[in-house]
């Protein structure tokens, strides 16, 4: 008889602990969820999330919806299941351009050796042309798409020019084939941040 008024008047106590145990445990369980899925960026990286649309509000005070939101350094909660992060590198890329056999104005060949170094922009137009352009690009492949995409513009300028006057006026050509890149990157959301032209051949012509 005692022992059933002891069992009966324990039931409230274990409840009370199971209950407690309980919480706990779905705590922590939402904990190591959050844990899991709350991913951090560093300064130099923007995290791009996707997987559902989102109402972006633009710097002109428009509103648009997009298939992905980007973050800039700190670092925000993804949803499991529901969105997937991915990280966009803002560290600079050098770059070596080789270009052989360009044929120029009059007719003849010239060949140019530079180097460059490029990078992801930061404003949130550039961002979003590289989000949509190179992400989930190793650097090897990025290097490759501005290789390809420079090399093709320096040649079309270089056709507009005569031997002779790359090789008399080879400041304003550097300074020309550097302004005739920067529009075609920027249309990857990137930039130039050097670029050396360290070598331009124009076989059989003197500068006068």
């Amino acid at each position: 008889m005692n022992s059933t008024l002891i069992l009966a008047a324990d039931i409230p106590w274990i409840a009370a602990v199971a209950g407690t145990a309980a919480l706990l445990f779905v705590f922590f369980i939402f904990a190591g969820i959050w844990a899991s899925r709350y991913t951090k960026v560093g300064p130099n990286e923007v995290l791009v999330v996707s997987g559902r649309k989102y109402v972006i509000t633009e710097a002109e005070g428009r509103s648009q919806v997009r298939g992905f939101r980007l973050v800039k350094g700190g670092g925000v909660f993804v949803w499991p299941v529901f969105e997937q992060a991915a990280v966009l590198s803002l560290a600079p890329l050098a770059i070596d351009l080789a270009l052989a056999d360009v044929r120029t104005r009059d007719g003849g060949a010239v060949e140019l050796r530079a180097e460059t170094q490029v990078k992801i922009k930061s404003d949130d137009e550039s961002l979003t042309k590289a989000a949509e352009c190179v992400l989930g690009k190793t650097a090897d492949e990025i290097k490759q798409l501005v290789r390809r995409t420079l090399e093709s513009a320096l040649s079309t300028r270089l056709c507009g020019w005569t031997r002779q006057e790359i090789a008399r006026s080879q400041r304003e050509v550097f300074a020309t084939l550097r302004d005739a890149a920067a529009p075609e990157l920027a249309k990857l959301g990137l930039e130039i941040l050097s670029f050396n032209v360290l070598n331009v051949a124009t076989p059989h012509v003197a500068a006068a």
